[in-house]
């Protein structure tokens, strides 16, 4: 997950595909509702190491407002 690429504030795009590869390796099924929890592993040049969080709900792409760029993502 790249927390840069905000879609709006609070929405970011979760796959291109319905079936995904989970933290344990597990395949899961997106649908509307699930429960998500994602992150972004950072590793600076001073070695570093910065870990960002956040939870959330899995909702449909609204392509009208997230913009036609978003089309591609679930």
């Amino acid at each position: 997950m790249d927390f840069n690429e905000l879609v709006q504030p609070d929405v970011v795009l979760l796959s291109k595909t319905d079936l995904i590869i989970d933290a344990t390796s597990a395949s899961v099924l997106l649908s509307e509702g699930l429960p998500v929890f994602v992150y972004e592993y950072n590793c600076y040049a001073d070695g570093t190491e910065e870990y960002l969080l956040a939870e959330g709900t899995a909702e449909l792409n609204d392509v009208a407002a997230n913009g036609e760029w978003s089309k591609p993502a679930k």
